[in-house]
């Protein structure tokens, strides 16, 4: 029962990065209160926009490799993790990977639910025809109808 600490820096947009530098210490020095049920977790912070507004503007941020994102979901399930959500910056910049970690949350991990939000700009008929249906819940922000404000 080691998470509390990453499950915080998952939400507030920290990386697997975290997880993997820190994550021998944490597990000796916290412990977990609760079941963690609903995760938010960003797989890169890059966006094809900039808006003024976001704090998600990389354009260049380090994206964790898919087997140590896969450990770091399963641990997280071990912990009773039953709802992802997956986010960004903008989580189809990294299109393939998040297929992937949308068929190992439902297929391996058997999560109740796995969603996304995208700004929807990126998404694509094809992917959906290959991953769509590990998706239970898909949110497309739609921040501003000015287009200027999402430059």
């Amino acid at each position: 029962m080691l998470l509390v600490p990453i499950i915080g820096a998952l939400i507030f947009g920290i990386h697997w990065s975290f997880f993997k530098t820190k994550g021998a210490f944490l597990r000796r020095k916290y412990k977990v209160a609760s079941e963690v049920e609903s995760v938010n977790y960003f797989p890169t912070r890059q966006c094809n926009y900039s808006c003024k507004f976001c704090f998600h503007t990389a354009k260049n941020s380090f994206v964790l490799d898919e087997e140590s994102a896969k450990k770091g979901l399963s641990l997280l399930a071990a912990e009773g993790m039953k709802k992802l959500n997956f986010s960004g910056g903008e989580p189809f910049t990294q299109a393939e990977l998040l297929g992937k970690l949308s068929i190992f949350a439902k297929e391996t991990l058997k999560l109740e639910s796995v969603t996304l939000v995208t700004n929807g700009s990126l998404v694509k008929r094809e992917w959906f025809e290959k991953y769509g249906k590990y998706i239970d819940i898909i949110a497309v922000s739609c921040d501003s109808f000015v287009e200027d404000t999402l430059k």
